[in-house]
């Protein structure tokens, strides 16, 4: 692992040099203070402190124009002032640019003398899915599962109950944190190469910090769009160490710390890089995972039995009992999600994670009672009439719209031979999914038809409507193709005869009713 340099001494230029290195660092954090001095506390509701690279600059100007000693002194002052008056010591870095250069910045803010508890540069990632749940998800390249050692997180406490480890897989690729070795051109790389998209809400990267922020900056755009991540970590840290400090971190977030805090507490601020965006915040507040956990306890099918030991509810100090309704826990954790302990890890954060097995399990069980859901569609002819019901062919030039949709049998008019395998889909966080829906036939249309239908965890989906006209007489094979983030759901096959008129359509004899024959799931 490479060594880190000291601190930047070329900010201040030789106004500096005469500086030890607790000033000089006080002195850089003062002069990027926010001219509003604080600014409202993202996820906790405590003051936080803000360093702006524009402020800098024009402290920089200041330095031309006034004594030296006198613009540096009262910035050490300003700063010393602002940091014992904030009771959380979080510092919010935001003015990316080329220069001053915001990696020495961090690891300046990051010096014991500044007193921060928190360093990261604050910036919105337009593609961030900040979604987190309990048991939290820790993935990884097979190669860094044994060399970062990350297995032995399920020998030590809470990680062992809070968290699963799994190697990186199409079938595992959501997590709430991905962690990877090497630098971040190698981690992009890696992410490039798979044949399928993943999710992750926070990356880790255990590799170098000294470089440049220029060097980093379109890196790390392209890496949170490509992983849908709402924090970037880079951390210099040897691989033995990676388990405990992930474990301290989980032990920080079981706790309800604010995000940025829990990472200072688990990373060391000179040897780390933080890049989060402030939705994250709320996201991983064990508050939120409550009410989300309520949200899905309210949305259980009628047929579910919620069997959540008195031990979690214990652990929660939840009124709720087994003799209750599920719903009046759903309402509990909605509206008490507040009051939950989370002074011990063994209190809030594990009673949830066990509720949270405990619903998940119902619902299975429930899921499993319920009627299949198969692939079906209604066709319909416009006429000078309107739409008429059309189940047996086509006509050529005339205009047709096909509405696609997954629901219980009965429901459409075209169905399906084989039942909607939705297992692929991870309903362990979401109530409904999107799922893109393509109907092609290259021989009558030349370009594929594209649309959406929102799937919801039992029921019937929208519908996903496709206008097409056929245009030459013959066989029609309409493939519709149902997938989700590049992973295909399901394929069925539309098969037809494409008549020249109306009325050859209408003498045609042995026609059967049209169907979809389903070819792969």
């Amino acid at each position: 692992m490479p060594m880190l340099r000291p601190i930047d001494r070329q900010l201040l230029g030789d106004a500096g040099v005469a500086l030890d290195d607790d000033a000089y660092a006080r002195t850089v954090a003062g002069m990027g203070l926010f001219l509003a001095h604080r600014v409202t506390g993202m996820g906790s509701g405590e003051p936080l402190l803000g360093w702006s690279a524009g402020n800098f600059r024009i402290e920089l100007e200041r330095l031309t124009r006034e004594p030296e000693g006198l613009v540096l002194s009262n910035a050490r002052e300003r700063w010393l002032a602002e940091i014992d008056a904030s009771g959380s010591k979080r510092v919010l870095v935001e003015g990316a640019g080329v220069e001053p250069d915001l990696v020495s910045v961090v690891r300046i803010l990051g010096h014991p003398a500044v007193q921060a508890r928190s360093v990261f540069i604050g910036r919105r990632q337009p593609e961030a899915d900040p979604r987190w749940q309990w048991p939290l998800r820790v993935a990884a390249f097979q190669a860094d599962l044994e060399h970062l050692e990350l297995l032995r997180l399920t020998t030590l406490w809470p990680a062992k109950t809070l968290a699963e480890v799994n190697a990186l897989s199409r079938e595992q690729g959501r997590c709430e944190i991905l962690v990877m070795s090497g630098n971040l051109r190698e981690g992009l790389a890696r992410i490039l190469a798979l044949p399928y998209r993943i999710r992750a809400c926070h990356v880790a990267l255990i590799g170098p910090v000294d470089v440049a922020w220029r060097a980093l900056d379109s890196y790390l755009a392209t890496l949170a769009a490509e992983t849908q991540a709402a924090a970037l970590s880079l951390v210099a840290c040897p691989p033995a160490e990676v388990p405990k400090r992930l474990n301290d971190l989980i032990t920080n977030l079981s706790h309800n710390t604010v995000y940025d805090l829990a990472l200072g507490g688990a990373f060391p601020l000179e040897s780390s890089l933080h890049v989060v965006d402030e939705r994250l915040f709320k996201a991983a507040a064990l508050t939120t995972a409550a009410r989300e956990l309520g949200r899905s306890v309210r949305e259980l099918p009628q047929t579910a039995t919620l069997s959540v030991p008195d031990y979690a509810l214990q652990r929660a100090r939840l009124r709720w009992t087994t003799a209750n309704p599920p719903a009046e826990l759903a309402e509990e954790l909605d509206s008490g999600a507040e009051a939950l302990p989370f002074d011990a890890e063994s209190q809030g954060a594990t009673a949830l994670t066990e509720i949270s097995t405990a619903e998940r399990g119902a619902r299975r069980t429930a899921t499993a009672t319920e009627p299949a859901r198969f692939l079906q569609g209604d066709l319909f002819k416009f006429t000078e009439g309107g739409p008429v019901p059309e189940g047996i062919g086509f006509v050529v030039g005339v205009r047709y719209r096909l509405d696609i949709f997954i629901a219980p049998p009965g429901e459409g008019a075209i169905t399906a031979e084989q039942a909607f395998d939705d297992t692929q889909l991870d309903w362990r966080r979401k109530h409904a999914f999107t799922l893109q829906v393509m109907f092609a036939d290259l021989e009558q249309w030349e370009e594929p038809l594209t649309g959406t239908l929102v799937l919801p965890r039992v029921g019937a989906s929208s519908r996903c409507p496709f206008l097409f006209s056929p245009t030459r007489p013959g066989p029609l094979a309409g493939r519709v193709t149902v997938y989700h983030r590049g992973r295909i759901l399901n394929t069925a096959l539309l098969r037809a005869t494409v008549f020249d008129s109306e009325d050859e359509l209408a003498g045609a004899l042995g026609l059967e009713p049209l169907r979809f024959a389903v070819e792969s799931e």
